[in-house]
């Protein structure tokens, strides 16, 4: 479905108004992106009608037209397969990008996760998903979906989150 991003807003509303939350699937580290462009889209996936916000690094896997353009270029920073295959996981940086370094990469994506992922976006999202959707299962899917893709993003680079903990934080239990 290509309708353009100015529509985005529309389609979303629609979803939302049959019940169904919406699943953001955003890539980042593109040869374009600059870390402008990387917080931009952080800040649209949380400003927009998406419910549940995936965001992943680019990830070239072999066999595919990228992997073979940048292993040309010698962009690529693992290569040493089978030992290599565990850095392709769509959470690190596997190449080397055109506008930053790999390190700045990871460090404006580990902001952009947090920024994304944070306790209090996530129960905004939740409560968001739930007005719009009118849905207690969706906005429980998202919330549950954005808890554990903060989980997954950030391993053991922070704590966990809860789902207890988290629900137990809400006026709702009070």
């Amino acid at each position: 479905l290509k309708i353009g991003v100015e529509h985005y807003e529309e389609a979303f509303k629609k979803i939302h108004s049959h019940g169904i939350s919406v699943l953001g699937a955003l890539v980042f580290g593109l040869d374009s992106d600059s870390i402008q462009d990387l917080e931009n889209r952080a800040n649209y996936a949380i400003q927009s009608g998406i419910d549940a916000m995936q965001a992943t690094i680019i990830t070239p896997l072999p066999g595919t037209r990228l992997f073979e353009r940048l292993e040309k270029e010698n962009r690529l920073l693992f290569t040493n397969f089978p030992e290599d295959w565990k850095h392709y996981h769509f959470l690190e940086v596997i190449h080397q990008p055109k506008l930053m370094s790999p390190e700045e990469l990871m460090e404006t994506m580990h902001t952009c996760w947090s920024m994304m992922w944070n306790e209090k976006t996530l129960y905004k999202k939740m409560l968001k998903t739930l007005k719009a959707t009118k849905s207690a299962k969706a906005a429980a899917w998202a919330f549950t979906s954005n808890m554990e893709r903060h989980n997954t993003a950030f391993g053991n680079k922070k704590s966990p989150l809860d789902i207890n903990n988290m629900l137990n934080g809400l006026p709702l239990n009070r």
